[in-house]
């Protein structure tokens, strides 16, 4: 994979989530492509994919300092000491200058410990950073607590000087589709009740006037970043860290299109906006889709009949705190065309708005999806899929999902 710097003018500042864990292969990968690229990013994801699992007290261990607040360090053993001991190893080795006889000098490796050693990092109570890469941070909750601790803690609290101009949800393990069009006038999502994990990650940051993408693939393999069955661990260099195997291969060519989408994008997605992109199966083993760069899927825009636009969207949005338990509070958000970002409901539109929705004044029951709502259907989606495409869905708040180029065009590349 070839990249080019992008002037300062074009980089931007993207914050990455996902449906799986913080030591994910996907958005571990894609967050090396990105900065590659030249854009500053920062990931916030859950520290464990099984969030059913009630935290532990944390624990510090007095040699490394190293947080293993969950089962086993979390998802893949990251945090353990074990693990975060060999990683910084296989770092200096394979990053620390050699001099004569291909030997690394004791001043060298000591200065190499020592400002390892030296971070200053953020350990709270249910969040905290990876001392192997300071981008990305663990919540120790689920996919959408942590993006909303992303939002309500560690953003403005430890790095109130990065402002996403971006969202990437993904890449997520599974195919994530479209939800298919409703002709209700007013739209009212629970975050919280969603099935489509990352559809209501992206609602979320569309709720923060944030533009979104959001990245799945039809494999489902779960593969720790650090595997050495696939990966070169520890690598200088971003194309030296993928081995020759399909998976290695298709992590590197979802990362190649999705760097290429967000170029492309960037200087005109609106917080109104969102793509839902889904990468067909490349698994050699039952696909015949192959991630090359010379004749890998490329981009299909899908679309679907027009739809009578909606006059704006209503949102549960859980607000979650920093703290252990995670404590929460639910807030309702408007938004539509007519705002120019999203803002919150008042007092007054809500009880309205309990009126016009229900004929209960308990707006509570019209957040229960019927069964038309939860299912997902965009046969056009999968026919993309099936003929190795990568579909592209260009949602909107008001005028509904899966729109034509004439809203919101994306190349075919």
């Amino acid at each position: 994979m070839k990249f080019f710097l992008l002037p300062a003018a074009l980089a931007v500042n993207i914050l990455i989530t996902t449906t799986d864990s913080w030591v994910a292969k996907g958005p571990r990968y894609l967050e090396w492509a990105l900065r590659e690229e030249g854009h500053e990013v920062k990931v916030v994801a859950s520290l464990n994919p099984n969030t059913e699992v009630p935290p532990l007290e944390p624990e510090y261990h007095q040699d490394s300092e190293v947080v293993v607040g969950a089962p086993a360090g979390g998802d893949f053993n990251h945090l353990l000491p074990a693990h975060q001991t060999y990683h910084r190893n296989m770092r200096k080795l394979k990053t620390v200058a050699r001099g004569a006889r291909n030997t690394i000098s004791k001043k060298d490796a000591e200065r190499f410990d020592e400002e390892f050693k030296s971070q200053e990092l953020v350990h709270e109570e249910a969040y905290g950073q990876d001392p192997l890469n300071p981008n990305f941070w663990f919540v120790d909750g689920s996919p959408l607590q942590a993006l909303s601790v992303a939002f309500g803690e560690i953003l403005p609290k430890h790095i109130p000087d990065f402002q996403p101009d971006l969202v990437i949800v993904g890449p997520n393990e599974g195919l994530h589709l479209t939800s298919a069009n409703t002709n209700d006038e007013v739209v009212v999502e629970d975050l919280d009740d969603m099935d489509n994990q990352a559809e209501a990650l992206a609602l979320l940051a569309q709720s923060k006037n944030m533009p979104v993408i959001t990245v799945s693939s039809e494999d489902h393999d779960r593969i720790y970043y650090g595997d050495e069955r696939y990966f070169n661990v520890e690598e200088k260099k971003y194309d030296d860290s993928f081995k020759a195997n399909p998976v290695a291969k298709n992590v590197k060519y979802i990362n190649q299109k999705v760097v290429e989408l967000v170029e492309e994008v960037a200087p005109t997605l609106t917080s109104s906006l969102s793509l839902n992109v889904n990468f067909p199966s490349m698994n050699h083993q039952y696909s015949q889709c192959v991630g090359k760069s010379s004749t890998g899927p490329l981009f299909s825009q899908i679309t679907a009949e027009k739809t009578k636009p909606h006059l704006g969207k209503i949102l549960s949005v859980p607000r979650v705190s920093g703290k252990r338990d995670l404590e929460s509070e639910t807030t309702y958000v408007k938004m539509s065309d007519e705002m120019s970002r999203p803002e919150p409901l008042s007092k007054l539109e809500f009880m309205r708005l309990s009126a016009i929705l229900s004929k209960s004044s308990d707006l509570q029951e019209r957040l229960a999806k019927d069964d038309t709502q939860e299912y997902y259907k965009n046969k056009q989606e999968l026919r993309a899929l099936d003929n190795c495409q990568i579909a592209v869905a260009v949602n909107h708040i008001t005028r509904g999902n899966n729109l034509g180029p004439e809203v919101y065009a994306i190349s075919t590349r």
